[in-house]
C-alpha cells in the first residue's frame, strides 16, 4: 500500500472512530435520560429550521432571512452557516456546504441559557464569513452594541476525522479558533473550554493546524512532501469572530469581550439520518447530547468572566 493510499485508509478509520462517540464518553454512555429527550429536541428543532432537509431554502420566506431569538445573558450565539450559503468570488460564485445541525444547537442552547442567537434559517445570496456586509453582521452589531453582552461563540461544523498527523487515531472533537490576538476575556473563556471539553473527554486543540485530502482522497503536502496543513483560527478579515472582535474593542469593551469560533466534530451535531454511519443509535444520541452539553457549558461559563 502507498504513502498515500495508506494515509486514506487512516482518515477512515478516524471517521469511523469519531462516529462510535460512546468510545469516548464512557461517563455519559447509558447512564443519563436527558440524552434521548436532548437529542429529540434537537431533531424537532432542525426540522423546523430546515423542513425537509432542504438545506437551500430552510424556512426562510425571503432572502437572507435570519432568526433572532433575543436572551438576556451575556452571550451571543451565532449559526450563520446553518443552511447553505454562496460565497461570492471575482468570477464566480461557490456554493458552500451547510453546517448542518449548528442551527438547531444554536436554538436550544439559547432557550437553556437565556442567550441570544443569531441563525441563518436560509436563502442565503452570500457568505456571512466572507461579506463585510452581511446582513448578519448587522444583526449581531445590534446585540454587541447592548452593555451586558460580553461574548460570541460562532458555531460550525468540522468534518469528522480531522487530525494533525496522518498517524493520528482519533479526530478532534471540537476545535477553537480565537484569532492571532486573543483579548484576556477570549483567553479565559478558552481555558474554561478546553477544562469543560476535557471533563467530557473530548478532544480539543486551540487554532490547530490540521491535514486535509483533496476531492480524489490524497493527503494534501507541501512542495517539500510534508503534509499541508489549515487552521480555523477565525482570524480572517471578514469572519463573524473577527467582526464581533473588532466590534468589542471599537466599543471599548476590549479585554471584557471573548470571541471564539467553535468547530464541532459532525458526529456532536444533529445530522441528517443518513449523513454519518453511527454504530448504534446510542452513539448518534450520545453525540448530539455532548456537543449540546460542550456548547451550554460554554456559555454558561461566561458568567465567571
Amino acid at each position: 500500500m502507498s504513502f498515500m493510499e495508506e494515509a486514506w485508509q487512516r482518515q477512515l478509520a478516524r471517521e469511523e472512530f469519531d462516529a462510535a462517540v460512546c468510545r469516548y464518553a464512557p461517563k455519559l454512555a447509558g447512564r443519563n435520560p436527558d440524552i434521548a429527550d436532548i437529542y429529540r429536541r434537537l431533531c424537532d428543532v432542525e426540522e423546523r429550521l430546515v423542513p425537509s432537509g432542504d438545506y437551500v431554502v430552510g424556512s426562510a420566506r425571503v432572502n437572507d432571512e435570519l432568526l433572532v431569538l433575543h436572551g438576556l445573558s451575556r452571550v451571543l450565539l451565532t449559526a450563520e452557516h446553518a443552511t447553505i450559503q454562496q460565497r461570492r468570488g471575482r468570477l464566480s460564485v461557490v456554493e458552500k456546504e451547510a453546517d448542518i445541525g449548528t442551527g438547531a444547537l444554536a436554538e436550544v442552547t439559547a432557550q437553556d441559557t437565556n442567550a441570544t442567537a443569531i441563525i441563518a434559517i436560509g436563502r442565503q445570496t452570500g457568505d456571512p464569513n466572507w461579506d463585510p456586509g452581511h446582513p448578519l453582521k448587522n444583526a449581531m452589531a445590534e446585540v454587541i452594541k447592548l452593555s451586558q453582552n460580553r461574548a460570541h461563540l460562532s458555531l460550525h461544523m468540522l468534518n469528522r476525522g480531522r487530525a494533525s498527523a496522518p498517524t493520528q487515531k482519533q479526530g478532534y472533537s471540537i476545535l477553537l479558533g480565537i484569532g492571532n490576538k486573543p483579548s484576556e476575556a477570549t483567553l479565559a473563556l478558552k481555558d474554561s473550554m478546553v477544562e469543560i471539553g476535557s471533563d467530557l473527554e473530548l478532544k480539543i486543540s486551540v487554532n490547530q493546524p490540521h491535514i486535509n485530502f483533496d476531492e480524489d482522497h490524497k493527503l494534501i503536502l507541501n512542495d517539500d512532501g510534508t503534509p499541508k496543513t489549515i487552521t480555523f483560527a477565525g482570524a480572517g478579515l471578514n469572519t463573524t469572530r473577527s467582526f464581533s472582535e473588532k466590534l468589542a474593542d471599537a466599543l471599548g469593551k476590549g479585554d471584557n469581550f471573548a470571541a471564539i469560533q467553535v468547530e464541532i466534530n459532525e458526529v456532536l451535531l444533529k445530522l441528517q439520518n443518513d449523513e454519518v454511519a453511527f454504530p448504534a443509535q446510542t452513539d448518534r444520541e450520545l453525540g448530539t447530547y455532548l456537543g449540546y452539553l460542550f456548547v451550554k457549558r460554554a456559555a454558561q461559563a461566561v458568567g465567571k468572566l
